[in-house]
């Protein structure tokens, strides 16, 4: 069958941005995944971009053009009105084309999602072994291995990743996408993304509602990865395809499983990589395991980006976050000392964070000193725990999905928060790393002002990751 996988960018903020940075050009993983299932199956794979035509008229055009019999959709919570319009529009174009939707949204809101009278079919759960066989089954009627909740809804099949192909990168215009690395004065070009591990076994109350338990949930609470030497084996092939001189890992938390970490480190460096790359981890699991934060680094690591969200450790147990600002501080003294770069993620205004909370994360930031500072505004995301405190208290004041494209420090997002507090505290977390306190207030504008300017963002991250690597002496 012609297949289209549609990629929803930030939605409709998101046309014409293609090439412009990374944000704007990073591949989509999922896509790229389920494109190389599909294709093994022999069926034909086209994408369809909405960063790479400039309005809705190329768009259909665009759509029209690829004449599929199947489109792929995957949402996230912001794109679920974005998403039902382009359905509406697929169907407009031709009312045969089957619409098919997956995504970590769907395994939250199936239900209501089925309802859609433009949407065929939901994946609830993984998609790379289900979507082939429900292209069979659009073909030939079969059923063959489709396990349907509901007429329109199929539980995906968890598959075991050393399974699965590797992504299909060339889904993608993919040369150009790694010429626009993330933190560019640090992840030099050409840039490559890996996930090696999917699920989270931790219980954050505001976060991931992917890995919430449930049977419908996209990956879960319970943690795989691919082999060490599957990993190894598709970045040797990258490597000769790309040249790439960095890599991203998306994987929730890198550093969980220190046999496998280990392993890594140790294969990596005898394959001859010697690449830089970026992980994301937790407070708790540097201090627990310093010796795999000095193993990485002596392999590579670059960038560690953490999620320490508060300095009050009444705040992180409200979150279920299981850490303390003890162990926030211990950690980025342990970065400090193997030289890796902190990227450090703050949260504000949460439902139970008073301003003495807030003060407290602000000197928290202060004593921490981390090299790059990003502060976010709690927004309530559905399939979350502590969604559905504010839902039950009245609390939400985000009246459309389309409003979390982003997280910046610049949205009201729940009742009872004084967020121009919020605001000034901002600016004196994002000025830890400027000698004066007016250049924290300038980087605030720059970075709640040029979020739709991209080129101007881009350029702005590299001079200041340039004089970060400058400065660190890294």
């Amino acid at each position: 069958m012609k297949v289209s996988l549609f990629d929803a960018g930030q939605g409709p903020q998101s046309f014409n941005t293609f090439g412009k940075s990374y944000w704007t050009s990073m591949p989509h993983y999922g896509l790229c995944a389920l494109s190389a299932s599909a294709k093994g199956a022999g069926h034909s794979v086209c994408l369809i971009d909405v960063r790479q035509v400039n309005g809705y008229g190329e768009l259909e055009r665009v759509i029209a053009g690829q004449e599929p019999d199947v489109v792929g959709l995957s949402m996230r919570t912001c794109d679920e009105l974005f998403l039902s319009d382009i359905a509406a529009r697929i169907k407009k174009i031709n009312p045969k084309t089957f619409v098919v939707v997956g995504g970590v949204h769907v395994g939250i809101a199936w239900d209501r999602l089925q309802k859609d009278p433009n949407y065929d079919y939901l994946v609830a759960g993984e998609g790379e072994g289900t979507f082939p066989k429900l292209l069979s089954h659009l073909s030939d009627g079969a059923r063959r291995g489709l396990n349907f909740i509901s007429e329109k809804v199929i539980r995906g099949e968890p598959m075991v990743m050393d399974s699965l192909p590797f992504v299909d990168r060339e889904l993608y215009p993919f040369a150009e996408c790694v010429k626009h690395p993330n933190y560019p004065g640090l992840l030099p070009a050409p840039m490559i993304t890996m996930i090696s591990s999917r699920g989270c076994p931790y219980g954050c109350r505001y976060c991931a509602p992917s890995e919430r338990s449930s049977d419908d949930a996209l990956f879960g609470r319970k943690l795989k990865y691919a082999s060490v030497d599957r990993v190894i084996d598709e970045l040797k092939y990258l490597r000769e395809k790309y040249a790439f001189r960095s890599i991203k890992f998306y994987d929730y938390t890198f550093t969980i499983n220190k046999g496998w970490v280990e392993e890594f480190c140790r294969k990596y460096r005898d394959n001859g990589f010697d690449q830089r790359f970026a992980i994301q981890t937790r407070a708790d699991l540097i201090v627990k395991n310093q010796d795999l934060i000095r193993d990485l680094s002596e392999a590579g690591l670059k960038i560690a980006i953490v999620g320490y969200e508060s300095g009050s450790n009444s705040v992180l147990e409200s979150l279920g976050k299981k850490i303390t600002a003890e162990q926030n501080l211990a950690a980025a003294e342990i970065l400090r000392k193997y030289k890796v770069v902190n990227v450090a993620n703050f949260m504000l205004g949460t439902p139970f964070e008073s301003r003495q909370d807030v003060d407290m994360t602000v000197r928290h930031v202060r004593k921490m000193k981390p090299d790059i500072v990003s502060v976010s505004f709690y927004t309530p995301i559905e399939g979350t725990a502590l969604y559905d405190y504010v839902t039950e208290h009245g609390l939400s004041l985000v009246n459309s999905p389309d409003e979390m494209y982003t997280y910046a420090p610049d949205y009201r997002r729940i009742k009872g928060i004084d967020y121009n507090y919020l605001r000034k505290a901002s600016i004196k977390m994002l000025s830890g790393r400027f000698p004066v306190p007016f250049l924290g207030y300038l980087a605030f504008l720059l970075y709640v002002k040029t979020k739709k300017h991209v080129v101007v963002r881009e350029y702005l991250t590299r001079a200041y990751t340039m004089y970060l690597d400058f400065v660190s002496g890294r």
